[in-house]
């Protein structure tokens, strides 16, 4: 029976099964497949048959799988998403006028590194749709992996990438900033321990992140207490506190710059640089993520 199986596999009947298990119910389904709901519900039955196991309990809003189900669906779901992929790079190819960039990459890298990249690529191809998908490095990989990305730009330091295409795009600086009207901040050199004297506080990125751990090895080396006193998970949520005067910030050179209100602090003590890099799965990109690419390294 198994044999049988693999041999008369019917992709159709498989990706609606996907389709009917991401949105939840027969209809909604049959609407993004523009069908009726009938013949969804008929491809799942016939699909049912042949594996000979229910696959959704009906009863349910929305609908549940099966345990039977659950067992298969992972499977199906990284087969839709690399055959779409696979086709969409494959129409992709030759061509540049139409297509999508699903780009994996971290909030507070595409705001100094892509936004103005974005902008000019969109002006000269219009017609190209980019996804950006901001999630942890490690979900990012991951979804790279299961072929739900196409490509990711994102920093050092990486754990195990031998299954992963790697280069060098940027090397990036991390300094001290704050809000420009902190004068006494800005008219002499400070190190990290005058820095820690000072009664505004700083604001680093989140203890886990690699940012904030190369910080503190900075500050270990220089014998330094290291005791900022707030966390923020975002860049964004520091530039917004710099704003509002609520202390020193710890953020990329770039970024600062694109700041009008943040300044950056003199500082005697070398701080981190970080490598910027583009991650890949593939050797051979489409032609509409190559030719994003070139703007993105145009930057530097």
């Amino acid at each position: 029976m198994y044999s049988n199986l693999v041999e008369d596999v019917d992709f159709d009947l498989y990706r609606v099964l996907y389709i009917v298990m991401k949105n939840g119910n027969f209809s909604k389904a049959a609407e993004e497949m523009n069908t009726t709901q009938p013949a969804v519900s008929y491809k799942v039955k016939r699909l049912e048959e042949k594996l000979g196991v229910k696959l959704f309990v009906r009863n349910t809003r929305p609908l549940k799988l099966t345990s039977e189900a659950k067992i298969i669906m992972p499977y199906i779901e990284n087969a839709v998403n690399g055959i779409e992929t696979g086709i969409r790079r494959l129409e992709e190819f030759n061509k540049i006028e139409i297509g999508e960039i699903i780009l994996g990459v971290p909030s507070h890298i595409s705001i100094f590194l892509l936004t103005d990249k974005i902008k000019k690529f969109n002006k000269d191809y219009p017609k190209i749709k980019i996804k950006l998908v901001s999630k942890p490095t490690k979900e990012l990989f991951e979804m790279l992996k299961n072929n739900e990305l196409d490509l990711i730009i994102d920093s050092t330091p990486f754990d195990n990438m031998n299954n992963f295409i790697v280069k060098k795009i940027s090397r990036e600086k991390c300094v001290f900033a704050c809000n420009k009207s902190q004068t006494q901040l800005l008219n002499k050199k400070y190190n990290l321990r005058l820095l820690n004297e000072q009664s505004i506080p700083i604001i680093v990125p989140s203890v886990s992140s690699s940012n904030t751990k190369e910080l503190k090895k900075i500050y270990k080396k220089y014998q330094v207490e290291f005791k900022p006193l707030y966390e923020a998970t975002t860049s964004e949520m520091i530039v917004e506190m710099v704003r509002q005067n609520i202390g020193i910030g710890y953020l990329f050179e770039r970024m600062v710059e694109k700041y009008e209100f943040m300044k950056k602090i003199p500082l005697d003590n070398n701080l981190p640089y970080f490598d910027i890099y583009v991650i890949t799965k593939d050797e051979e990109l489409s032609k509409t993520c190559k030719c994003f690419l070139q703007y993105v390294i145009e930057v530097q």
